[in-house]
């Protein structure tokens, strides 16, 4: 053997000294090297001379060298060096032609094949060596890498516990179509020619991969389930006496249950297991970020689980109604930046290995409570057991309680026609306080209470903007009111048995309270989180008395680092918060604040986004609503209703965020390495484009007439808008203090913005370059939209009535610069509105119908608006006109399902265009030639979770 080794000891490559061998595989000899430069010891792997003449060998090792060093994960090899150079023969032969080589991490430790069969580990321990590996197979996802060769012998375990996956040698980026040929399996198969063994990797294939068919994430998620099932049971699921079998059964049969050959397996593993292991993709688990997870709490609860049923609490994978264009993409906008919540992270799970000193929050279990799929907002009650949450959809909604122990879940107030928010519990547990919108009074939240084992509704209080934050002795409540009128949120005090108040502080702009307020358990203070915009970013919990509204900031943080969605521990000893890191990642975590020491701690890590923080309970639980969204792009001829999906993801972190159709491509958002890049696909299909934006998250993207704009966060706070040709080169265009992007003319000649430093106005700038110009200061920032022939741009501001109640006034203003030349109110609850092309006319939809139809209103004559789609069933949410004005494409939900629907200009004829199942649109826009309609849709799924044991 050793005479066929590529390298012996002493042989020298680059600054690399050959030590010994440490073994060989299909794609590579790994050896044992010392890095002279930096004086360390390596794994060198390289690709023998013998395989050299193969070109798609080569080809494969150099993908696989880029694949793996593009990666940076602490489950993942870390790559030091790629290079290919001439060996340095220790025995005095002539120096051999340039070799490709790898230089990585060194691991000490086993393989997790060993581990199963040699030091038979119990199970346990397995699957948290498996969640980690799940982590860092998520993150190659992530970035579009699939691995192609998963299975025991390339995941090491580290002798200090941390499990590594390795080998990227058959590593496809899923950005290229390339598809496996009918041959590759047995290509593969044959790497390995020892007569009469089983193949390792035949064993782990996917249906797909072994019919030669194109491999996604999904292929690996098959293989992750082999991987569970060899640590589960101790054998493969597939087993013959030949390649050949292996396949057919791979193909046809379902491998032997595992209760037969492990009784004592959890009934939750199993159920893993059997997910991954659905032959079809589309039934397989979708998603290796949430298998990780569900192996975290699986790890986390395992003394705890039954191996004959499934617990109640199964770990799944709403959003408001459309908006125009960029419509409420996967990351939401909230103070100038996108701020989503949390996900529970997982860290150091086997960090106890190391040491006898127990890490803070190293117990930390989560559990998911719901499976609905439909959360609209959650809380936990103050002694633990209970949490009430509102579900629901496009302001249908219900309000129910939860008992944590039990799992009973009833049901407190029945569907409504109304949005409900903010639920929170008395001191007491006796009610539940909540708010909702009023149909007659619709910009305006009713603080509202009902008993919270279910009884009569009350109205309790007007105008309130947060949760409520109660006394110790739940005598009186504090909340959030908003007056955008004038750029101040006022912290206001109610007597909870009289009903009166009163504002005790407000804070003024540009900083923004996110959240609600968190009264102390001792009653001295209560605690609000302000966060200020880029360009001058920070983020401040501030303490206010409760008597005198004096304010003291506790904490702050400064730089691109926002925090909001306080709740605070029961005990007083610290502070939870959302927060996000911009530098870092999109995603809220969720964070520790301790009291009164101002420690911050990271408690979670993940891109599922969180929302809605509570705690409550003597074990320091917090609940917190989990979403999980995975989404993709797809073109339907509306002529043919041919349609055809033009991303593929089956992850979270690669899913694509709005869209911008322009000429015969569609461009969009996505991460790209750390940072959401600008991506293009063609809309006939094919391979994506991504383009080099920078450092910083391009967090929308508009296109018209041959022009793109960005709107770009960079790392260092700046926000400005950016325009992008088409080879991908990009040309700033504001440089104030930050900007924000709003929209873009059809005639893709202006755009309007609004300018982060100001609370109010709308401004406006040629696509070309130039001095921007005030286009109505009384405007609201979230709007400043075009006419279709793009001569005027349409303001929304509020008017007070004589009753003092705030309405949306639309104002169209001359694009050159004067005043209105129209004004438009539309009716109370109108929503997602849009000029029509061709005419004077403005559409919108009205919330006050029971299946929010799209009416449209004459600018010039406004009075009695026309009612143009007629729908009786189901409800709408979002509408789009075609460029040319000739067709109305709609969002439309039955039941649980949402599709667009298209008809003609007068809402006649109308007919369903796709047949999505179970997903949410998240946009819609058309092609510019009024032919083909493009969709965002995507699975969204919100739930509620319960974590423990964060003392």
């Amino acid at each position: 053997m050793s005479n066929s080794r590529t390298l012996h000891p002493e042989d020298q490559i680059a600054q690399y000294r050959v030590v010994g061998p440490l073994g060989a595989g299909g794609m590579g000899e790994v050896y044992l090297a010392q890095d002279q430069s930096l004086e360390r010891s390596v794994a060198l792997k390289v690709l023998p001379h013998e395989l050299t003449r193969s070109d798609d060998r080569v080809r494969r090792f150099v993908q696989e060298a880029r694949s793996a060093s593009s990666l940076n994960h602490p489950n993942i090899v870390t790559i030091y060096e790629i290079g290919q150079e001439p060996v340095k023969s220790a025995s005095g032969d002539p120096d051999s032609g340039p070799l490709h080589y790898i230089s990585m991490e060194l691991i000490s430790g086993k393989t997790l094949g060993a581990k199963i069969h040699e030091e038979k580990t119990d199970l346990k321990t397995l699957v948290g060596y498996l969640a980690q590996a799940a982590e860092g197979i998520a993150k190659a996802h992530a970035v579009g890498i699939v691995h192609r060769d998963l299975k025991p012998g390339n995941i090491m375990v580290s002798d200090d516990g941390y499990a590594k996956v390795l080998d990227f040698g058959l590593a496809k980026l899923t950005e290229k179509s390339s598809t496996a040929g009918p041959l590759e399996a047995t290509e593969i198969a044959s790497q390995r020619t020892v007569e009469g063994a089983v193949m390792g990797t035949v064993s782990y294939m996917a249906p797909e991969q072994v019919q030669g068919k194109a491999v996604d994430a999904r292929s690996d998620v098959f293989a992750f389930g082999c991987i569970l099932y060899e640590a589960a049971t101790r054998q493969r699921p597939f087993l013959a006496d030949s390649n050949v079998e292996i396949m057919h059964k791979i193909l046809n049969e379902r491998p032997r249950p595992v209760e037969e050959l492990n009784a004592e397996c959890p009934a939750e593993l199993r159920r893993v297991i059997r997910r991954c292991l659905a032959k079809a993709p589309d039934q397989r688990a979708q998603s290796m970020k949430d298998i990780a997870i569900e192996l975290r709490e699986i790890f986390d609860e395992y003394d705890s689980l039954s191996a004959s049923n499934t617990s109640a609490t199964q770990t799944m994978s709403t959003i408001p109604a459309i908006k125009k264009r960029n419509v409420m993409p996967l990351v939401v906008v909230v103070a100038a930046v996108v701020i989503a919540a949390i996900a529970f992270g997982w860290f150091g799970m086997m960090r106890g290995k190391q040491g006898d000193h127990a890490q803070p929050f190293e117990n930390m279990r989560l559990s998911t409570q719901t499976n609905r799929g439909d959360i609209a907002d959650c809380a936990l009650s103050p002694d633990g057991r209970y949490i009430a949450y509102v579900a629901g959809r496009a302001n249908q909604h219900t309000l129910r309680v939860r008992q944590v122990a039990t799992g009973s879940d009833v049901e407190i107030l029945p569907v409504q026609d109304a949005s409900m928010e903010f639920p929170s519990f008395t001191p007491d547990g006796n009610y539940i306080y909540y708010c909702k919108r009023s149909a007659d009074k619709p910009n305006y939240r009713v603080l509202m209470s009902v008993p919270s084992l279910g009884g009569p509704e009350q109205e309790r209080g007007f105008d309130v903007d947060s949760r409520l934050a109660f006394s110790p002795d739940g005598k009186r409540a504090c909340f959030i009111r908003n007056y955008p009128q004038r750029s101040v949120v006022a912290l206001v005090m109610q007597d909870l048995a009289s009903g009166q108040q009163k504002e005790i502080a407000s804070v003024p702009g540009p900083g923004t309270p996110l959240g609600s307020p968190w009264w102390s358990p001792d009653g001295t203070y209560i605690a609000l989180c302000i966060v200020s915009a880029p360009p001058r970013a920070n983020s401040v919990v501030a303490l206010f008395d409760p008597e005198t509204g004096k304010r003291s900031d506790f904490f702050t943080r400064k730089g691109a680092f926002f925090l909001g969605g306080l709740a605070g521990m029961p005990d007083g000893s610290g502070i939870v918060l959302a927060g996000f890191d911009l530098s870092a990642t999109l995603t809220n975590q969720i964070f520790m604040l301790s009291y009164p020491e101002g420690n911050l701690r990271r408690l979670t890590n993940d891109l599922n986004t969180y929302s809605n923080i509570t705690a409550g309970g003597a074990d320091a639980a917090v609940s917190a609503a989990r979403t999980t969204a995975i989404s993709n792009l797809y073109v339907v001829d509306t002529a043919t209703g041919e349609s055809r999906a033009l991303t593929s993801t089956a992850s979270p972190e690669n899913s694509p965020v709005g869209l911008a159709p322009l000429g015969d491509r569609v461009y969009f958002s996505r991460l790209h390495g750390d940072f959401l890049g600008a991506a293009s696909v063609p809309l006939a299909g094919g391979d994506a484009t991504t383009y080099e934006t920078g450092d910083g998250h391009v967090q929308a993207l508009l296109a018209a007439n041959g022009t793109i704009l960005l709107w770009r966060i960079t790392t260092d706070q700046q926000m400005h808008i950016w325009r992008m040709e088409p080879s991908g080169s990009i040309k700033q265009l504001t440089k104030g203090g930050g900007e924000r992007l709003l929209r873009m003319s059809p005639d893709g000649k202006w755009f309007t913005y609004v300018v982060t430093d100001s609370t109010r106005g709308v401004w406006i700038m040629p696509t070309d370059g130039g001095e921007g110009r005030l286009v109505s200061a009384a405007a609201q920032q979230g709007v400043g939209s075009f006419s279709p022939d793009s001569k005027e741009v349409i303001t929304i501001e509020y008017e007070v009535d004589e009753k003092g109640f705030a309405r949306t006034v639309f104002k169209v203003m001359p694009i050159e610069g004067g005043a209105a030349v129209a004004t438009l109110r539309l009716p109370p609850r109108g929503d997602d509105w849009s000029g029509v092309p061709g005419t004077r006319s403005v559409s919108f939809i009205d919330a006050a119908d029971p299946n929010r139809n799209v009416y449209s209103a004459d600018v010039d004559n406004a009075a009695v608006p026309r009612k143009v789609t007629q729908f009786t069933e189901g409800i709408l949410r979002g509408h789009e006109w075609s460029p040319d004005g000739k067709q109305l494409a709609v969002v439309r939900r039955l039941g649980t399902d949402e599709n667009v629907w298209v008809m003609n200009r007068d809402g006649s004829k109308p007919r369903q265009l796709t047949n999505f199942t179970g997903l949410t649109i998240q946009n819609i826009d058309w092609a510019d030639d009024s032919r083909r309609l493009v969709t965002n849709a995507g699975q969204l799924s919100v739930d509620v979770v319960l974590i423990r044991n964060l003392k």
